[in-house]
């Protein structure tokens, strides 16, 4: 739906970080290392997750680029 509207995705940018605040490692508790976590790595996975099937070669799209 989005590609027919916008067109194919021909890139990705992935620009969101989380850093739990001014607080020591030692300070942080579980909960706040885990929402840092799950933003800084597993957000940035599943954009790349559903961008792949609309960019990759594999599936019509223009590919990788440096």
């Amino acid at each position: 739906m989005v590609d027919k509207e916008l067109g194919r995705l021909t890139h990705l940018v992935y620009k969101r970080r989380l850093d739990g605040g001014n607080s020591r490692l030692e300070a942080a508790d579980t909960a706040m290392i885990r929402s840092v976590i799950e933003l800084n790595v597993l957000g940035a996975m599943m954009c790349v997750k559903a961008a792949i099937p609309r960019m990759s070669a594999k599936h019509g799209g223009p590919g990788a680029r440096s």
